[in-house]
């Protein structure tokens, strides 16, 4: 019988059972938690607070706001509101210094007709069905320098995604597809959209164009004829999947000494018998009963596992 058909053995010096496997195998502080979005069936949801990255963070950033939210510093004319949103949590841009026409407008800081300059968020999505996408957010605006944001495609932003707008449905949260323009400041309808060239791995971003903007959700779709009537969507999100658990080489360190087949046991067949001899060079300070556990690496048969062998000194 060749060596190499032996399995790896894990010797204890006190009575163990069967390795356990280990109690905290698959908690949270083994998973990434940030959402896998996906697109299912030409539809696309995500949860703005539920961003991947956030870059160009100097003058504006993005921050996250809920009902458990404490007070915070930054210059803000706004209340919380959590109410009606998606999950009791969105984000608003901050520092928010430019409440109206009034106000001082300081490009590059709490306004940015160029996008990808300030406060870029990130969002990776998995597509299966590549094409034109229509693109909706759901935001919360209260005066006339809140609600404008740019929508971008793998670190680019084509002007098919600049300037999203929202004029219609103040002071609740509202959805919009609206890209301004010289002509209509309040946007045309049904118009921000990204083009999907390949099934895969793509980047959805956003950046400011205004500061105190309060965003809940995007939706990107296929269907230009499609509208969520204010209604809160669910996340399209990566199925949960359970990966199969290991079952041999458990509780490899509750034991104090390792022996490996090729290099510690000799193996001779009877061939009458039809029996196989171990031998092992386990020193003196092993000699006992001793409890055997059989951890198998790879192919090979060998005694069931929890086996009881007594070991003498030689």
């Amino acid at each position: 019988m060749a060596m190499h058909r032996l399995n790896l053995l894990c010797l204890t010096m006190c009575l163990l059972t069967h390795a356990v496997q280990a109690q905290h195998l698959g908690h949270s502080e083994y998973q990434n938690d940030t959402y896998q979005y996906i697109e299912q069936n030409g539809l696309v949801v995500l949860e703005a607070e539920h961003f991947a990255t956030q870059h160009q963070t100097t003058q504006r950033k993005w921050f996250r706001f809920s009902q458990a939210s404490p007070p915070h510093p930054f210059a803000d004319s706004d209340t919380l509101h959590y109410a009606n949103a998606s999950g009791g949590q969105y984000i608003e841009l901050l520092p928010d210094t430019r409440i109206n026409h009034f106000d001082p407008l300081v490009r590059g800081e709490n306004f940015s007709n160029i996008p990808g300059k300030v406060a870029v968020l990130s969002y990776p999505v998995w597509f299966e069905t590549p094409g034109k996408y229509y693109v909706w957010a759901r935001a919360f605006s209260t005066g006339s320098e809140d609600n404008g944001v740019h929508v971008g495609l793998n670190g680019e932003w084509p002007a098919s995604g600049q300037r999203l707008q929202w004029c219609r449905g103040k002071h609740q949260w509202t959805w919009s597809s609206a890209q301004r323009t010289k002509d209509n400041h309040c946007g045309e309808a049904n118009t921000i959209t990204l083009d999907i060239d390949r099934p895969g791995l793509h980047t959805i971003n956003l950046s400011m164009r205004e500061d105190g903007v309060e965003l809940d959700a995007i939706a990107l779709t296929k269907d230009a004829n499609y509208h969520p009537d204010e209604q809160v969507l669910v996340p399209t999100l990566a199925p949960s999947v359970s990966l199969p658990h290991k079952t041999e080489l458990l509780g490899i360190r509750n034991y104090t000494r390792i022996f490996y087949a090729q290099s510690d046991f000799a193996v001779t067949a009877d061939t009458q018998t039809k029996r196989l001899s171990y031998r092992t060079n386990i020193s003196r300070r092993d000699a006992g009963i001793r409890h055997i556990t059989r951890v198998r690496k790879g192919r090979g048969n060998f005694p069931n596992s929890n086996t009881t062998w007594s070991v003498t000194s030689r």
